[in-house]
C-alpha cells in the first residue's frame, strides 16, 4: 500500500500547477505520483482555498480601509472620489462541447471572462493592488457591458449600497463620503473603461468622436491613468499564476474555481509585499480598446463634467 501524500506535498503539487500551467502529465512526473491523483489533489486544494481564505482575502473595501483607497487614489493617481477599477480579462479554455461558438472570444480563441475591481494598497509600490470583487463565469462572446449587468457589483450600485456611508466609532456619527466638486456633490465611484455604461457609481471617460476639446482629452486621459490599477492587476495575476496565461485544460465548470484561488493568492503575495519580477507580467493583447464596442451615453454626468472642469483648472495653474 502507497503512503498517503502528505499535506505539504499536496499543497506544492497544486502551486506548482498554478504556476506553471503545465500538464498534469507533467506535474505528476516531477512529483512522482499518478496524472490522476494531480488531478484529485489540485480539485481538493484549490475547494480548500475557495472555501476558507477567499472569503477572508476578497472583500469589498469599507470604513477605515476605503478611505485609504480613495486617498490613493487622489494622492498617487490623481483622480478624486474612486473607490476602485473595474474591468474584464479573458482567461483561455478549452472548447466546451456543444458551446464553442459562445466562449469564442474576438481574438479568436475560445476564452472565459473574469470581470474584476481592485482597490489601491497605499504602499511605496504603485502597482500593488487586491481584487476586491470577481466575477467568473460568462463566455468570451459575451460584451463586458452585459457581464457588468448580471453581476452583483450591479445590483449594490443600482440600490445604492456600493459605497456605503462610513460609520466612526470614536464620534458616533456617521460621515457621507460624497465631496463637493466645482459646486457638485460628487459620490464614490468605480472607473470603467468606454465598453461600461456611464452611471451614479460608475466613471467612464468622454466618447472620443475625434472632437474632444483639450479639457476633455486631458479627462480622459487622467481617468486612463488611474484606472491602470486594474490592467496591473490583471497583468501580474498571470504573470505569477501562468495557468491563467495557458489554456485550462480542464473541465469549463471548474474554471471559475481555480481563477478564484488564483486572485485570491493574487491578494495574499500583494499584501504581504512578495517580490514580483516584472518580466513576469502579462501583456494581455486581447484587451484592444479599438476592438470594444463602446456603450453609448444616456444623459451628461454632472459628476464628470465637474471633475473635468476641475482638472482643467488645475492644467491652467501648471
Amino acid at each position: 500500500m502507497r503512503d498517503a501524500i502528505s499535506a505539504e506535498k499536496r499543497l506544492a503539487v497544486t502551486m506548482y500547477w498554478l504556476a506553471s500551467g503545465d500538464l498534469f502529465r507533467t506535474v505528476a512526473d516531477l512529483f512522482g505520483i499518478s496524472e490522476g491523483s494531480v488531478c484529485v489533489i489540485i480539485h481538493g486544494v484549490c475547494k480548500a482555498i475557495v472555501d476558507v481564505l477567499l472569503p477572508q482575502y476578497i472583500r469589498w473595501p469599507t470604513g477605515e480601509r476605503l478611505r485609504a483607497n480613495i486617498r490613493g487614489y487622489e494622492e498617487v493617481r490623481n483622480f478624486p472620489q474612486c473607490g476602485g477599477a473595474i474591468d474584464g480579462t479573458h482567461i483561455p479554455v478549452r472548447a466546451p462541447a456543444g458551446e464553442g461558438p459562445d466562449f469564442h472570444n474576438r481574438k479568436g480563441w475560445y476564452s472565459m471572462l473574469l470581470q474584476g475591481t481592485v482597490d489601491y494598497l497605499y504602499s511605496p509600490h504603485p502597482f500593488r493592488t487586491r481584487f476586491t470583487d470577481i466575477s467568473i463565469g460568462f463566455p468570451g462572446s459575451v460584451h463586458d457591458a452585459r457581464v457588468l449587468r448580471k453581476s452583483d457589483i450591479f445590483k449594490r450600485g443600482d440600490r445604492g449600497t456600493l459605497f456605503p456611508q462610513v460609520f466612526f466609532v470614536l464620534l458616533c456619527v456617521w460621515q457621507d463620503l460624497t465631496k463637493e466638486i466645482d459646486g457638485v456633490q460628487v459620490p464614490v465611484m468605480l472607473l470603467g473603461d468606454p465598453a461600461y455604461p456611464l452611471l451614479p457609481w460608475l466613471m467612464k471617460g468622454y466618447a472620443d468622436n475625434g472632437r474632444l476639446d483639450r479639457a476633455k482629452t486631458h479627462f480622459n486621459f487622467r481617468l486612463s491613468s488611474a484606472r491602470m490599477t486594474v490592467e496591473c492587476a490583471f497583468g501580474r495575476l498571470k504573470g505569477r499564476w501562468r495557468c491563467l496565461a495557458k489554456r485550462l485544460d480542464v473541465d469549463v465548470g471548474r474554471v471559475p474555481q481555480i481563477v478564484g484561488v488564483c486572485c485570491t493568492l493574487h491578494n495574499i503575495c500583494e499584501i504581504h509585499g512578495e517580490g514580483f519580477d516584472m518580466e513576469w507580467f502579462f501583456h494581455d493583447v486581447v484587451r484592444q480598446r479599438a476592438q470594444l464596442p463602446q456603450v453609448e451615453e444616456a444623459a451628461p454626468n454632472d459628476a464628470r463634467d465637474a471633475i473635468c472642469r476641475r482638472f482643467a483648472l488645475e492644467e491652467q495653474g501648471r
